[in-house]
């Protein structure tokens, strides 16, 4: 997010308290304001179904 680009479906790792391991897909776009500064973050998660 540093460099003000947006994250589609990343990929994050997870160790549950049972220390089973996941993983979950992340979106991350960042907002501007009027100026065209930072102004907020709007993010989004998926969790893959069972297989």
């Amino acid at each position: 997010m540093a460099t003000g680009e947006s994250i589609v479906d990343f990929e994050e790792p997870l160790v549950q308290r049972n220390g089973r391991e996941r993983s979950f897909l992340t979106s991350k776009v960042p907002l501007r304001n009027r100026h065209g500064g930072p102004g907020a973050l709007h993010g989004e998660e998926a969790w893959p179904r069972p297989c």
